[in-house]
């Protein structure tokens, strides 16, 4: 082997200081790769909450239209029209004697007429002062 002055050999510290850069490189990448991991199991938690949610809500619109089809159904029949003809409409058959029923507040009885009170001390004394003589005393 040949003998090579000290300054033409590779230094350790530079193998060392590349090792080290690729470290600190690959240790990165693995954290970028576990943030988007992170990311990607959010987003299918968040897809799946929805998807239930929707899935509720079809659900529940489901049983709607089933309970509008019977009103429907029901509404449709002679018996319901006639019902709602008079009840709502107020219209008649012909042949039928219409009628409407008045309702009267009863009046309040009238009252009688209240007897004046007895005078009080200032009006006692009053009428004592002045010399009211026509005044009933007790």
């Amino acid at each position: 082997m040949p003998l090579v002055p000290p300054s033409m050999t590779p230094q350790p510290t530079a193998r060392r200081g590349s090792a080290r850069l690729a470290g600190i490189a690959l240790a990165v990448l693995g954290l970028l790769f576990a943030a988007r991991l992170v990311g990607l199991y959010d987003a299918t938690r968040r897809a799946a909450r929805s998807e239930a949610e929707l899935a509720a809500e079809i659900d529940g619109l489901g049983n709607e239209v089933a309970a509008l089809q019977t009103q429907r159904a029901v509404a449709a029949t002679d018996g319901f029209v006639e019902r709602w003809a008079r009840e709502e409409r107020g219209w008649v058959r012909v042949g039928d004697q219409p009628f409407a029923v008045a309702v009267v507040t009863a009046l309040p009885s009238p009252t009688p007429p209240s007897t004046p009170a007895p005078p009080g001390v200032i009006g006692r004394v009053r009428r004592w002062l002045l010399g009211d003589a026509s005044a009933p005393s007790r």
